[in-house]
């Protein structure tokens, strides 16, 4: 067998792994006429072309040959409607009488239909032979070509090379290569009219090794046994990576979460039951062997059941904890944004949010709000959530008396800048005051001066040290809204006291 496997294109534009393998030697003389015949069985089961290769012409010992393979494909085609063997290809090398029948495929097939026909004068065993023949391939051919030269015939060390070969041998080969490899030509090894793939060729040849492997030829029956076995093998298989694509399709990380234990149980039943229908649709010829495989199906496919189910279980679980957790931590992050937020939203200590109970009611609102969240994200039924919402609500209970700390500690700053913004208030009022009543009593005062002093007492108030900006700016207002009241008082004063003058002067 060639080390190489070859890929080729089909006509349909597929790829066909194409495997050449010889069995040189036999029908020579040298080997048992048995050994031959078994071997030749054999390579024409296993092969979509058998290439007979012969030297000058198709004797009658070269057609005995085929008694053996033909006589079986007689006994397979009493219970099949499906011929065993697919193409046979006489390569008749040395030919002599090309003015008869010219080189190539054309004057091999007619010489072929010469050397099949049928005569009254033929051995009854020459005429079964030649019935079976044509029973038995799906094709019959023949490729006549020229001897390949003297050189390749007398030299000893002979390799191979091209320019050893006369040049009308080249051309007829160059011929003959496509007729066989060509994606038009290309024939793709099958059994019952179904392809093989790679992987079910191997299966097929252990199963005929397994019948063929003694010294004695296998009996009719024992050959049939095989046939129908390595037709079954393939469909077993088929129908067994049905089922399991099918499943695998199930537990894709998609469509996990959706995958509990009884969704998966009918799923297994469904596909079962298709990989069955695919496998009893296809004809078997051999209803106990298709019963004993029909039986191997169902075994394999419920072997391969609890192996996908142990698969299932493990990846349910593992992204249900993962969807769990990544859950939590979304919704717990989102409580604790919004709890800081309700803390960094104002400084003004008389909002309820600042006192304990307000804080409170603040995080039932958003607990309840996470709850919801995580009610609504729930997912792969049958996982139990229970704990995971445990801990999310034990996480945002820890949280709210740390966020609570932040409260407590913030409403104390602002208890001490509020004291703080009080002080400085009335300080600056009551500098304002002093210079105002200082500038009455010396009669200076005037709307300017009001303006200066008011000024001063801002600056002063600005100049302070900020403690919170909102808190500065509310009391700014205070401070100049408290400034404008007293002058306007000043003011009714001074008005009063000049009335009071000009009546005494009167």
């Amino acid at each position: 067998m060639w080390s190489k496997i070859f890929k080729l294109p089909t006509v349909d534009g597929n790829q066909a792994a194409v495997i050449l393998m010889d069995t040189e030697g036999t029908f020579d003389g040298k080997s048992s006429n048995k050994t031959g015949t078994i071997i030749f069985a054999l390579s024409a089961l296993v092969s979509s072309i058998q290439i007979y290769n012969l030297s000058s012409q198709i004797n009658e010992n070269d057609l005995e040959n085929l008694l053996l393979c033909t006589a079986y494909a007689s006994f397979v085609q009493k219970e099949t409607e499906h011929k065993p063997f697919q193409t046979l290809l006489f390569l008749i090398r040395d030919w002599q009488y090309y003015q008869e029948f010219p080189y190539g495929e054309e004057g091999g097939n007619k010489y072929l239909d010469e050397r099949l026909q049928i005569t009254p004068d033929q051995e009854p065993s020459l005429i079964k032979v030649r019935k079976n023949l044509r029973s038995s391939f799906e094709k019959l051919s023949c490729f006549l070509l020229p001897h390949p030269g003297k050189t390749v015939a007398t030299k000893k060390d002979f390799n191979g090379a091209m320019k050893d070969i006369d040049e009308e041998f080249i051309t007829h080969i160059r011929t003959f290569i496509p007729s066989v490899l060509s994606p038009n030509n290309l024939v793709v090894k099958n059994i019952n009219g179904i392809d093989l793939k790679c992987s079910e060729f191997v299966d097929l040849f252990a199963t005929y090794l397994k019948h063929y492997n003694s010294d004695e030829l296998p009996d009719e029956v024992t050959k049939a046994e095989a046939f129908a076995e390595a037709y079954c093998a393939p469909m077993l298989e088929r129908s067994v990576s049905s089922y399991n694509m099918g499943m695998i399709r199930m537990i894709d990380v998609d469509r996990i979460a959706d995958c509990t234990s009884d969704v998966f149980s009918e799923a297994h039943k469904r596909m079962q039951t298709m990989a069955q229908s695919e496998f009893n649709k296809a004809k078997h010829d051999n209803k106990d062997i298709a019963s004993r495989f029909s039986a191997l199906l169902t075994e394999e496919i419920d072997e391969l059941f609890q192996q996908l189910n142990l698969r299932r279980s493990l990846m349910y679980e593992a992204h249900a904890k993962d969807h769990y957790s990544a859950l939590v931590k979304t919704v717990v992050q989102k409580y604790k944004t919004e709890m800081r937020a309700e803390i960094d939203k104002g400084e003004d200590l008389r909002l309820d949010r600042y006192s304990q109970t307000g804080f409170r009611k603040i995080h039932e609102k958003y607990k309840k709000a996470a709850i919801d969240t995580f009610g609504e994200g729930k997912r792969f039924g049958d996982y139990d959530a229970k704990e995971c919402l445990e801990n999310m609500t034990t996480d945002i209970d820890d949280s709210f008396e740390l966020h609570d700390l932040i409260r407590k500690s913030k409403s104390e700053f602002f208890y001490i800048a509020l004291i703080y913004y009080d002080r400085l208030l009335t300080t600056c009022l009551a500098e304002y005051n002093t210079k105002i009543v200082e500038g009455i009593t010396q009669q200076v005062m005037t709307s300017n001066l009001h303006e200066t002093y008011k000024s001063e007492a801002m600056n002063h108030f600005n100049e302070a040290e900020c403690y919170s900006k909102d808190m500065q700016s509310e009391y700014l207002g205070k401070l100049q809204t408290g400034i404008n009241e007293s002058y306007n008082i000043y003011q009714q004063y001074l008005t009063v006291e000049e009335t009071q003058q000009k009546l005494i002067e009167q």
